[in-house]
């Protein structure tokens, strides 16, 4: 028996990089994962890679519409969440004493959508190192 046998889960940007592996493993143990990003051809390859248990969404987190979508076809209730999907962007190192600005947005729409999906649940994200349990307790 796996960890999450059972258990629905959302991967945002799960398309590649951080997202892919956790879906994989999340597969791996047991889920089944719904995948979100925002390009088709990505989306596609993503699930062919993981194989079973998938389904992909085409979408970005940051518009509501999207998000809409994604939890229409969802259709029951998460048990799992993770927030990966982001935009950075990177500026250069100039020295160790002058630190330049680097912009940084975190695209984090979803848990406001899901708070009436997922109950009783641990909704965790990439954006900080914290995370909060249904009742609103803060952990890192």
């Amino acid at each position: 028996m796996g960890k999450l046998d059972g258990k629905i889960a959302l991967v945002t940007g799960g398309n590649s990089g951080i997202g892919l592996a956790t879906a994989k493993l999340f597969v791996k143990e047991g889920a089944y994962v719904f995948i979100t990003g925002r390009c088709e051809a990505e989306l596609s390859a993503a699930s062919k890679e993981i194989g079973r248990n998938v389904t992909s969404v085409q979408g970005d987190v940051s518009k509501l519409d999207d998000l809409d979508r994604l939890f229409a076809q969802i259709k029951q209730q998460l048990d799992v969440v993770f927030a990966n999907a982001g935009i950075a962007q990177f500026a250069p190192h100039i020295s160790r004493r002058c630190q330049p600005a680097i912009p940084f947005v975190a695209v984090h729409p979803v848990p406001l959508k899901i708070i009436p999906n997922l109950e009783n649940r641990f909704v965790v994200s990439r954006q900080g190192e914290e995370g909060a349990d249904h009742e609103g307790n803060r952990y890192s």
